[in-house]
């Protein structure tokens, strides 16, 4: 597991890699960065599956940090000095909140705490997924949870999705837009790998509804509906390679 630390002390920092690599050896600490502007660069590029963030950090809070953050799929730790904020933190669906100066044993029962959560959420999806697939749903059909319960979809009806944070958007061929109450890593565990691939970190399209792909400001995907969808350099070769079967 890849954990990301986003704290503005430098001493907090070492203690909190030290305390990980001793007593957590099977989470790997990706980064470190103390700024709200550090630590959204280090999200997008490591993609950690747990995050221990500082409230207080130079530029701003974590809470600013997570405000501008299109898609929360990791595990969410809070690493404070402040009591003061702790029900704030659970809005932003904290799995913890953990006081300076914090123990051993609660910092892994914290990340225990992280594991159940990052796994339950997959573990039921995939397992929905194989239900519909032996008893269930019809071929070309998947369930998807929207505000209102449970509705399903044809998969070729689907243009593409992208992440809101905690939730995500998924954009039909008939132009209607569905607010899916679910991340989009979640989505992806139910989507069927040889319709979708996933270009960019906050989006995933269905590759039959793509119409090109432009070289021009960085690279990206042009859809049949027209909208553009960017593409991460390291997905860049895998996707030309999809389509041009090479």
């Amino acid at each position: 597991m890849r954990a990301l630390i986003i704290e503005n002390e430098e001493d907090a920092q070492s203690l909190l890699l030290t305390l990980i690599k001793e007593y957590v050896p099977e989470v790997k600490v990706a980064g470190i960065a103390a700024t709200v502007k550090e630590g959204i660069l280090a999200i997008e590029e490591l993609e950690p599956d747990i995050l221990f963030l500082d409230i207080d950090l130079d530029d701003g809070t974590g809470f600013d940090l997570l405000d501008q953050l299109e898609e929360v799929d990791f595990a969410l730790i809070f690493t404070t000095a402040f009591n003061e904020y702790a029900i704030k933190a659970f809005k932003y669906n904290a799995v913890d909140y953990l006081l300076k100066p914090f123990s051993i044993d609660e910092l892994t029962q914290s990340i225990e705490r992280a594991k159940i959560s990052l796994s339950s959420e997959l573990a039921y999806s995939r397992i929905k997924a194989l239900v519909n697939q032996v008893h269930g749903l019809p071929q070309g059909k998947i369930p998807i949870y929207t505000l209102d319960g449970i509705n399903v979809y044809q998969v070729n009806e689907i243009i593409r999705l992208e992440a809101d944070r905690s939730y995500c958007n998924m954009i039909l061929e008939s132009g209607k837009e569905i607010i899916v109450s679910k991340p989009l890593k979640v989505v992806e565990s139910i989507l069927p790998l040889h319709a979708f691939f996933r270009p960019h970190k906050s989006h995933i399209i269905n590759i039959n509804y793509v119409s090109k792909y432009i070289k021009e400001q960085g690279g990206y995907i042009l859809m049949s509906n027209g909208d553009e969808i960017p593409i991460s350099r390291r997905k860049k070769d895998e996707f030309i390679s999809l389509l041009t079967g090479s």
